[in-house]
């Protein structure tokens, strides 16, 4: 049970590190930012599922754990908040969280489930917070 809390905690901090910018003092006990709440639902019901002391690792090694990682993943992704290196960060991170969990799952308990990849999706560039737009006030004025 040590080793699931540790492998959660690891894809915990992945998806933490993507709402700190958003998080309002202390840390948000959720994954993903608000806006994702529905999209992560699925999720934290399947890990919560898990929190029984008598349960092993192989409660999480079902076929929608990897869509729904993906699915809460993305979503937090998409934040405009994130830079596109701290976006690219993240997927790797969630992306070896899924390959791990399924590896485990084959290896440890001899149950096959799905795996997947997060898509970084497309954050338009005026909602990065890297990108700077020249405006009338911070253009110096021609002498």
């Amino acid at each position: 049970m040590q080793f699931f809390f540790i492998l959660l905690g690891l894809f915990a901090s992945q998806v933490y590190a993507s709402v700190l910018p958003l998080a309002d003092g202390l840390f948000r006990r959720q994954f993903g930012p608000p806006e994702c709440a529905s999209q992560c639902a699925p999720l934290m019901a399947l890990f919560a599922g898990c929190a029984d002391p008598g349960s092993d690792f192989s409660c999480v090694c079902k076929p929608e754990l990897a869509p729904q990682m993906i699915t809460c993943g993305e979503c937090s992704l998409a934040s405009p908040l994130l830079t596109p290196e701290l976006r690219q960060g993240l997927k790797t991170g969630a992306d070896a969280y899924i390959a791990t969990v399924v590896h485990v799952c084959k290896e440890a308990f001899q149950i096959e489930i799905p795996g997947g990849t997060v898509t970084i999706p497309d954050v338009p560039a005026s909602a990065d917070p890297t990108h700077t737009q020249d405006t009338p006030e911070s253009t110096p004025a021609a002498y």
